[in-house]
């Protein structure tokens, strides 16, 4: 299944946010519709350098619907993301919904899992056991 380009986010607060984006004008200016955020995070290796993650922005736990209305006042830019990126990002969704009971899927963020090689699996997995909690 084709996936929408995702879009990083720079937000007032510092956070980096990877999301699909659903824009909204009205009279009281632009919002911007989150679905699916995942916080851009660096994770360490072992050769003492830095690769780039992804986590929750906010936890399916702490809110079911993963889907959040932010006002263009919060967003210092925003931008499409490169194909990597873009690929990256919906692996991690898929694997998140692929997690989480249907019961608490949001219909318009639920998305079709595609099968991925066991190669693939690994490496999502060790990313995924190395998430920040604070």
């Amino acid at each position: 299944m084709e996936h929408p380009t995702a879009k990083f986010l720079k937000l007032r607060c510092g956070d980096d946010i990877v999301s699909e984006v659903v824009e909204i004008e009205d009279d009281k200016g632009l919002t911007f519709i989150l679905v699916n955020p995942l916080k851009l995070v660096t994770v360490p290796t072992t050769q003492s350098s830095m690769h780039l993650g992804l986590t929750p922005w906010v936890y399916p736990k702490v809110c079911d619907a993963q889907e959040f209305e932010i006002s263009e006042k919060e967003v210092v830019t925003i931008a499409e993301v490169n194909d990597k990126m873009n690929e990256f990002y919906w692996t991690n969704v898929e694997e998140l919904l692929k997690e989480s009971s249907p019961n608490t899927r949001s219909d318009s963020a639920a998305t079709e899992v595609e099968e991925y090689d066991e190669e693939t699996l690994e490496e999502l997995q060790e990313l995924w056991s190395r998430r920040t909690y604070h």
